[in-house]
Protein backbone atom coordinates (compact mmCIF):
# COMPACT_ATOMS: atom_id res chain seq x y z
CA UNK A 1 0.00 0.00 0.00
CA UNK A 2 1.13 3.52 -0.79
CA UNK A 3 2.12 6.41 1.94
CA UNK A 4 -0.86 8.34 1.99
CA UNK A 5 -1.44 10.59 4.64
CA UNK A 6 -3.92 10.29 7.07
CA UNK A 7 -5.51 13.26 7.03
CA UNK A 8 -5.22 15.75 4.66
CA UNK A 9 -2.49 18.66 4.58
CA UNK A 10 -3.34 22.16 3.69
CA UNK A 11 -0.13 23.85 4.10
CA UNK A 12 0.60 26.08 0.96
CA UNK A 13 4.49 24.34 1.07
CA UNK A 14 2.95 20.90 0.71
CA UNK A 15 0.13 21.44 -1.87
CA UNK A 16 2.59 23.09 -4.26
CA UNK A 17 4.93 20.42 -4.10
CA UNK A 18 1.89 17.74 -4.55
CA UNK A 19 0.95 20.41 -8.07
CA UNK A 20 4.33 20.54 -8.89
CA UNK A 21 4.44 16.36 -8.50
CA UNK A 22 1.99 16.40 -10.90
CA UNK A 23 4.62 17.38 -13.58
CA UNK A 24 8.31 16.26 -12.23
CA UNK A 25 7.62 13.00 -10.42
CA UNK A 26 10.89 13.94 -8.49
CA UNK A 27 8.64 16.27 -6.06
CA UNK A 28 6.48 13.48 -5.24
CA UNK A 29 8.72 12.12 -2.54
CA UNK A 30 9.54 14.46 0.11
CA UNK A 31 13.32 12.87 0.45
CA UNK A 32 13.61 14.04 -3.31
CA UNK A 33 12.53 17.53 -3.05
CA UNK A 34 14.47 18.12 0.27
CA UNK A 35 17.25 16.96 -2.15
CA UNK A 36 16.71 19.45 -5.09
CA UNK A 37 15.87 21.90 -2.34
CA UNK A 38 19.47 21.36 -0.47
CA UNK A 39 17.85 20.71 2.64
CA UNK A 40 17.33 17.92 4.85
CA UNK A 41 13.87 15.84 4.61
CA UNK A 42 13.44 16.66 8.30
CA UNK A 43 13.25 20.28 7.48
CA UNK A 44 10.93 20.15 4.66
CA UNK A 45 8.90 17.97 6.99
CA UNK A 46 8.82 21.20 9.69
CA UNK A 47 7.61 23.28 6.88
CA UNK A 48 5.05 21.53 5.06
CA UNK A 49 3.95 20.37 8.85
CA UNK A 50 3.87 23.67 9.74
CA UNK A 51 6.23 23.35 12.86
CA UNK A 52 8.56 26.33 11.20
CA UNK A 53 6.73 28.95 12.22
CA UNK A 54 8.40 31.28 9.89
CA UNK A 55 10.44 29.55 7.23
CA UNK A 56 13.88 31.29 5.83
CA UNK A 57 12.90 32.99 2.64
CA UNK A 58 15.90 32.05 0.51
CA UNK A 59 14.15 28.47 0.82
CA UNK A 60 10.59 30.28 -0.08
CA UNK A 61 12.32 31.09 -3.37
CA UNK A 62 13.73 28.22 -3.87
CA UNK A 63 10.62 25.97 -3.20
CA UNK A 64 8.62 29.11 -5.82
CA UNK A 65 11.14 28.49 -7.96
CA UNK A 66 11.39 24.66 -8.10
CA UNK A 67 7.88 23.99 -7.46
CA UNK A 68 6.85 26.79 -10.27
CA UNK A 69 4.74 28.45 -7.84
CA UNK A 70 5.37 31.80 -7.46
CA UNK A 71 2.31 32.70 -5.31
CA UNK A 72 4.49 30.88 -2.03
CA UNK A 73 6.49 34.27 -2.34
CA UNK A 74 3.58 36.44 -2.21
CA UNK A 75 1.97 34.01 0.38
CA UNK A 76 5.04 34.66 2.47
CA UNK A 77 5.24 38.39 2.13
CA UNK A 78 1.49 38.85 2.84
CA UNK A 79 1.51 36.64 5.95
CA UNK A 80 4.68 35.15 7.47
CA UNK A 81 7.30 37.67 6.80
CA UNK A 82 8.45 39.21 10.02
CA UNK A 83 8.73 42.81 8.78
CA UNK A 84 5.65 42.70 7.72
CA UNK A 85 4.01 42.79 10.59
CA UNK A 86 5.63 46.08 12.04
CA UNK A 87 5.00 47.84 8.30
CA UNK A 88 1.50 48.88 7.61
CA UNK A 89 0.33 47.60 3.91
CA UNK A 90 -0.50 50.36 1.36
CA UNK A 91 -3.05 49.12 -0.63
CA UNK A 92 -4.20 52.35 -2.45
CA UNK A 93 -3.71 56.26 -2.42
CA UNK A 94 -5.47 58.93 -3.09
CA UNK A 95 -4.02 62.13 -4.47
CA UNK A 96 -3.74 65.01 -1.60
CA UNK A 97 -6.16 67.68 -1.38
CA UNK A 98 -4.04 71.14 -1.78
Amino acid sequence: MGKEPLKENTNVYFQARKRAAMSNDRLFSRENAAELLGISPYTLADYELGNTKVVPVDKVVLMADLYNAPELITGYCKYQCPIHGFMPCLLYTSPSPR
